[in-house]
């Protein structure tokens, strides 16, 4: 847990989306980009370890500071990179454990990882057909749609990669997080 109270993600999760924008568009892009940001921001992140909690105010500047560098359109650019850094970060022996996890389980894990990776609000899930889970997203008042849609694409992909079809996620915003429903076919 951070020692703020501030909503921060966990420094892994912000190196692996820097590397992930460094090889669509290059390292020197990323560093022009980090040399924009205030002192304080640009600090934060290029001091960045796999331990350290990093303020979201801090990943949301540096992720729109690299798009507006790169001429990209903010919110499609955060949506692609949190998409390809699941991705990179699931092609492992993890990858392949998923496709021999039930539904139950890989819903059920959800809470945990999020809890792993934020230090703000809390994760609940359920499956309640199949093919159809739920999902709360509690105790984080003022999170902002782009951060609700960061969650609903990290449940996407696991699912997703791990052999899931048709795999899609809804949300509606709530007045201290978000609900979910996420449906796909086995």
């Amino acid at each position: 847990m951070a020692v703020t109270d501030e909503p921060c993600l966990i420094g892994s999760g912000v190196l692996a989306r820097r590397r992930v924008m460094e090889a669509r568009l290059g390292e020197a892009l990323v560093a022009e980009a980090i040399a924009t940001l205030p002192a304080a921001a640009r600090d934060a992140i290029t001091h960045t370890t796999p331990i350290s909690w990093v303020p979201v105010n801090v990943v949301e500047a540096f992720g729109d500071a690299v798009a507006r560098r790169a001429v990209l359109e903010p919110e499609a650019f955060h949506d692609a990179v949190v998409r390809e850094t699941i991705a990179h970060q699931l092609k492992t022996i993890w990858r392949v454990l998923l496709h021999f996890t039930g539904d139950d389980a890989l819903v059920a894990r959800t809470p945990v990882i999020y809890s792993k990776t934020r230090n703000v609000g809390r994760l609940s899930s359920k499956v309640v057909a199949p093919g159809r889970a739920e999902l709360t997203l509690a105790g984080w008042v003022g999170v902002r749609e782009r951060h609700v849609r960061a969650v609903g694409i990290g449940v996407e992909s696991v699912l997703r990669l791990s052999g899931r079809r048709d795999v899609k996620f809804t949300y509606e915003l709530t007045a201290d997080g978000a609900r979910y429903v996420a449906t796909w076919r086995p």
